[in-house]
């Protein structure tokens, strides 16, 4: 019987969804009533378990879609009927990976792998056809933190990691594998993340890098990265918590639990934390929130709520977290170790009321795990010719695809009538990249024709930008003009004109929040949230702007700080904040040689106060974590970061305005190992005041400088003949010669720390480093023969300030490389952005092969003088 465990429980709570939401659930009722049985409970599982955003979001046909096709999947194949139903219901039937945007995609996906499934042994060999299938279809791109839907990034060809893996979780789940993406949050040891596949095969779950197919599960570029993880988790859909596998519930975002999967890729260690009050008394109900420093701010990974005991426990891999514990207006730190050596399993934690403490700065160490692979060596097996044969048929097949791809809905919107040409046109260019991608013609003909009423009532940037403009945050773009329009009288309307401040207040009477039954990373779009009468936060501020914007009222989230803002008199005034007196901080940098880079060695954060919410009650453990979680939102307290633009500096000196309230500035100085050297600052800013700090920075010895990171040994078309040979040789004064030689980078190098420096001619980047080399190049002469430029092509060998660099400091040797995946690649294994150029790599000979010292990609000021100092260190 198909679902016969949860059915039952299904019916039970699709008939309490359709009691809360009568007006809403009708036509759902009455759409799911001419569907089969299998189909209608199918339908009835994914209502129960979706955030109302996606309620409000999407219309019935959408779910239809998933749901009939995954019972066709269930009716057809035997090993989808054979899956534990939990696993059905899950990794199946849901129609989420994470917070993509959902569009229908399944049965279409389903259709176009068929042809490419030859015979196949087992379901984990499907699985491997399937991902092969994948890259020939999508390769990676870095682009913004919005997740596009899976069919998007089928059509365009291209996406980040976590796009990937939305897409070939679809995919695999189209076809009847159980599949889910697991997700580092933020890494240790770089700042980053990452998110993978994960595919459950005879009760086992294994993993593959999404669109990156190898010749055996478990293994992808990330193993060793995966290996020195703090925390990787992944997502639970259901109303009920698991019960294969004994998954660990490490947090909730609203209606979806986050389930612990470090122990699968790196060492762990079981780590708790013991809450009292200030008497010894035990706090149940406090909020525990594990945090690692990644791109300049501590970012949480997990959160816990304490027993009655005030215990909160997880298995967590090895090296140093912050903890933030609170409950009430009540606040404690807790800074942990966390290496091997110095870790503890069991530690206490004090809740203090919040004082005025003495503002100063704290320094503070945080160590990254070192690399512990946990796979075999059966999984690293060296490729087959044939698998080579297939995957260079996937990466030629990729390539045709994406070749001269454009979105026929710009070209469309575009064609539109001549008389607004132009702000169409201007229209296309105030939306990111991404927006192109996916935009629809239908929905900015509507922002476009919605909002000619007002041109010319204000200067024509700000009207194409804050009125026509229909991007407000990460939302998806609708169509919510003439919804709006309609639900307001003309009487209304003038009176949200008259006083903007106003349309919050309606908001605020008609729209409830529900956080328990949300996502805060999945906003509700300003019609949805009109017709169901329930939005986030978040949500209800994206509502405000849109309410104005059709209203003809300049409208915008702050980009710093993403509060509600409109315009008037010429400039933009805080929704929430009016009459407030201007604060304004001035930072000041101690050390005129730092290149202050925003989320990258400092950030500014507000620790604002969140509402409380209910307390948890009931018998029900779990019911009662996940409602205390979800209605506190992410705790009483939050970092808030800012969002701040390096432009800023002027002469050593930042200025901001802030609202009132507690802010904390941290600085850190990351080494090559991943460990980072940081401090921090908390104040507070009152009404009308003006605050000056100087920043600090923590400096690192040369011998903390050093790493020691095995990375892969690329090939290099090497450039072997003196330079006497080569008609160039007198501009180039280094060896040269137009005939190469394959040889890989451990035979280039010579016995001593070596140099490779790729970089990419003519960018502003890779000028830089040139123009330091140029200038020290004194001190630079003694190390040029074992300096080792790398470049795209002879062309680059044009570059006027590379030939300067190059008569400067002769004997440098010249190789050539494509940049593609290898590149990519080394840049991983050193744990820098794939993509960012120069990337710059200071190794040694250890054995057969490479071990990288010091390994940046991008410029940063005095990265000439750091690599100097490693190179002549000695041990």
């Amino acid at each position: 019987m198909f679902l016969e465990k949860n059915s039952a429980r299904i019916e039970k709570e699709f008939r309490q969804l359709c009691g809360r939401l009568p007006g809403v659930m009708a036509e759902v009722e009455e759409r799911i009533a001419e569907c089969s049985a299998r189909t209608a409970l199918a339908l009835k599982y994914l209502y129960n378990t979706m955030p109302y955003s996606d309620l409000g979001n999407y219309t019935f046909s959408v779910f239809w879609d998933y749901a009939s096709h995954s019972v066709m999947l269930w009716e057809t194949y035997e090993y989808v009927r054979s899956l534990p139903e939990e696993i059905f219901l899950n990794y199946i039937l849901y129609h989420r990976v994470n917070e993509e945007e959902i569009d229908i995609c399944r049965a279409m996906f389903y259709q176009r792998i068929q042809p490419c499934l030859t015979q196949y042994r087992s379901v984990g060999e499907l699985a491997q056809q399937v991902n092969l299938w994948c890259a020939s279809q999508v390769s990676y791109r870095s682009s913004d933190e919005r997740t596009a839907s899976a069919r998007t990034v089928y059509a365009c060809g291209y996406g980040r990691c976590g796009e990937e893996s939305v897409f070939a979780v679809n995919a695999l789940r189209s076809v009847g594998i159980p599949a889910r993406q697991v997700y580092v949050p933020r890494w240790s040891h770089c700042d980053d993340n990452h998110a993978w596949v994960e595919v459950w095969l005879d009760g086992v779950w294994h993993f593959m890098g999404a669109c990156e197919p190898y010749p055996a599960l478990d293994r992808g570029w990330f193993n060793s990265a995966a290996s020195r993880a703090i925390l990787v988790h992944s997502r639970w859909f259901d109303t009920v918590p698991p019960r294969l596998g004994a998954e660990q519930v490490i947090g909730w975002e609203g209606i979806t639990l986050l389930l612990n999967q470090t122990a699968r890729y790196a060492a762990v260690r079981k780590l708790g934390i013991t809450v009292t009050d200030e008497a010894g008394v035990p706090v149940r109900d406090a909020i525990v929130k594990i945090q690692v420093l990644n791109y300049a701010e501590l970012a949480t990974i997990a959160g816990l709520v304490t027993d009655q005991n005030g215990y909160a426990g997880l298995n967590i891999g090895y090296g140093s977290i912050h903890v933030v514990v609170q409950k009430g207006e009540s606040c404690a730190e807790l800074q942990i170790d966390g290496r091997p050596e110095n870790s503890t399993e069991e530690y206490r934690c004090v809740l203090k009321a919040p004082g005025s403490e003495e503002e100063q700065w704290i320094d503070f160490d945080m160590y990254a795990p070192a690399e512990r692979p946990c796979q075999t060596a059966e999984n690293f097996r060296n490729p087959s010719e044939e698998f080579d044969r297939k995957t260079a048929q996937a990466a030629e097949a990729h390539l045709e695809k994406v070749r001269d791809w454009k979105n026929p809905e710009c070209e469309r919107f575009l064609q539109g009538d001549e008389e607004t040409a132009e702000l169409r046109r201007r229209l296309l260019a105030v939306l990111s990249e991404k927006d192109q991608i996916d935009l629809k013609a239908e929905v900015l003909e509507e922002h476009l024709k919605e909002s000619l009423p007002y041109l010319g009532q204000v200067p024509e940037d700000i009207f194409v930008s804050y009125i026509m403009n229909p991007r407000i945050s990460n939302e998806i773009l609708t169509l919510w003009r003439k919804s709006i329009a309609a639900a307001y009288s003309e009487e209304e309307q003038e009176l949200f004109r008259k006083l903007p401040v106003s349309i919050w207040n309606e908001i605020q009477g008609r729209i409830s929040e529900q956080p328990r039954r949300e996502r805060s990373s999945i906003f509700t779009t300003p019609g949805a949230a009109l017709r169901l009468g329930i939005a986030s936060e978040m949500s209800k501020k994206i509502l405000f702007v849109a309410m104005a914007r059709r209203f003809g009222i300049p409208a915008r989230l702050n980009p710093q700080d993403q509060e509600m803002e409109y315009w008037e008199a010429g400039e933009f005034c805080p929704v929430l904040s009016a009459g407030i007196p201007e604060q304004k901080l001035v930072l000041r940098s101690e050390d005129r040689k730092i290149t202050w880079k925003y989320a990258q060695n400092w950030t500014l954060a507000r620790r604002r106060c969140f509402r409380e919410g209910s307390k948890a009650s009931g018998n029900d453990t779990f019911s009662a974590c996940r409602n205390e979680f979800a209605e506190r939102g992410n705790g009483i307290w939050a970092d808030k970061i800012l969002a701040l633009d390096d432009s800023g500096w002027e002469n050593g000196v930042f200025e901001i305005g802030l609202l009132p309230g507690i802010y904390r500035l941290l600085t850190t100085n990351r080494l090559p190992n991943g460990n980072q050297l940081a401090k921090y600052y908390d104040f507070r800013i009152c009404a009308g005041q003006c605050k000056t700090i100087w920043l600090q920075l923590r400096e690192a010895k040369t011998s903390e400088l050093l790493g020691n990171m095995r990375i892969p040994d690329v090939p290099l078309q090497y450039i072997a003949a003196e330079a006497s040979e080569c008609e160039e040789a007198s501009v180039w004064k280094t060896k040269c010669s137009p005939k190469y030689r394959r040889r890989c980078m451990s035979e280039i190098a010579g016995e001593e720390k070596t140099l490779f420096l790729w970089l990419e001619e003519g960018q502003e980047p890779t000028e830089h480093i040139l123009n330091e080399l140029i200038e020290n190049r004194n001190a630079f002469q003694a190390c040029s023969d074992r300096t080792v430029l790398i470049l795209r092509s002879e062309r680059a060998m044009t570059n006027p300030i590379l030939k300067q660099c190059c008569s400067a400091v002769p004997g440098m040797t010249i190789c050539f490389h494509d940049f593609g995946e290898e590149a990519q690649l080394l840049a991983r294994s050193v744990y820098t952005e794939p993509d960012r150029w120069p990337l710059v790599i200071l190794a040694e000979k250890r054995g057969t092969g490479l071990n990288a010292l010091y390994g940046m990609s991008g410029y940063h000021v005095g990265m000439g003088e750091i690599v100097f100092r490693i190179m002549n260190y000695s041990t």
